[in-house]
């Protein structure tokens, strides 16, 4: 339904909430969608059906759409132990794409609509961290490519189902870093067939988080905060890379190393990283520490060579034979060992506790 064309007979609520949902996935204009979050609205005591039907039709075409453009790229990733180039829908099984929504997406969706969630007062609690589908916490993922860089991002990260899901503490570490649970971050099950190609879509927008979030990182002046923010993204990183060296599946890191790339090739390998940061007070070794903390993407990326450095001793007969040629081969076209030096370089220049 396009902008121009009226919704079915529902309340002002329902029309908010129908709204909302397609802002979420795109398909309304982001201000927009942002006066409704930031409002608060009187929620009725139930939807009509002809809201719910909406907001499930919303749901299906919209998370599809959104699929759709991210995975119209020809990209190439190892299927079935081997390397395989397509679009999303050519390299993946439809049976493998099929997703499905619980109830308790539409109960943010309503919850969020009904709230201004950066209000103390606006609370949502599930029963529950288990229960979430597929569809559940890849619509959370695609909402913060909305909401994450708004006030509203850390009281998502609150909500159990968002504070659980792997996808978005990858992607928004800082989003987390006012949060004290520290909750496991799993990225096991994303390894699955029926959800691998969830991951392959998504590595152009991580490796474009993952160089906003460092840009961002250098308008920070309080160490604290950098230091927290850090501590978030090295985790959701090891966890990450721990899964995928688990599974054989190097080639979904390459949202990490595309995201590095990008920021070596512009100004940010040249210039003192944080340079706003106030570090007067902290004494040298807690100031080591706060940089250490925001260079986790950086030091994170020293495990993409030493999977290199294995990948280059691979023989035809081992096991990990095709995966090793599709990484050497994806290096190799982007310069890795260039990044590399860059990237070894800003490292050098902020480790104070180097004395060489």
């Amino acid at each position: 339904m396009t902008e121009t064309e009226s919704l079915p007979a529902v309340s002002a609520f329902e029309a908010n909430l129908v709204r909302l949902t397609r802002g979420l996935l795109g398909a309304h204009p982001r201000d927009a969608t942002l006066k409704i979050v930031f409002r608060s609205y009187v929620r009725p005591k139930c939807l009509s059906a002809a809201a719910v039907r909406l907001v499930e039709d919303t749901l299906r075409k919209g998370v599809v759409a959104r699929l759709a453009r991210l995975g119209w790229p020809r990209d190439r990733f190892l299927r079935g132990g081997r390397p395989t180039t397509g679009r999303l829908w050519e390299r993946a099984p439809l049976e493998e794409r099929e997703l499905e929504f619980s109830g308790r997406s539409l109960e943010w969706l309503i919850w969020l609509t009904a709230n201004d969630p950066t209000r103390p007062a606006a609370k949502l609690k599930f029963q529950s961290s288990r229960g979430w589908t597929l569809g559940d916490e890849l619509l959370q993922s695609l909402a913060f490519d909305l909401l994450g860089d708004s006030p509203v991002a850390s009281s998502l990260a609150r909500l159990t189902g968002f504070r659980t899901n792997a996808l978005v503490q990858l992607a928004w570490p800082d989003a987390f870093a006012k949060t004290q649970t520290e909750v496991e971050i799993d990225f096991t099950p994303w390894l699955r067939p029926e959800r691998t190609w969830v991951l392959e879509t998504l590595q152009p927008a991580f490796a474009a988080r993952f160089g906003n979030l460092e840009t961002s990182k250098q308008e920070l002046t309080d160490a604290g905060r950098l230091r927290a923010v850090g501590e978030r993204q090295s985790r959701a990183l090891s966890a990450y890379l721990d899964a995928l060296e688990a599974a054989g599946r190097w080639d979904l890191a390459f949202c990490l190393f595309d995201g590095v790339r990008e920021l070596m090739e512009g100004t940010a390998r040249t210039l003192p990283w944080f340079g706003r940061l106030d570090v007067s007070a902290l004494r040298m070794a807690d100031r080591a520490e706060t940089y250490r903390a925001g260079l986790a993407c950086l030091h994170a990326f020293r495990r993409l060579v030493q999977w290199n450095e294995r990948a280059r001793n691979v023989g035809y007969v081992d096991e990990e034979y095709e995966l090793a040629q599709l990484w050497k081969a994806d290096w190799e076209r982007n310069e890795g060992d260039v990044v590399v030096g860059h990237v070894e370089d800003v490292l050098r220049r902020h480790d104070l506790l180097d004395v060489r």
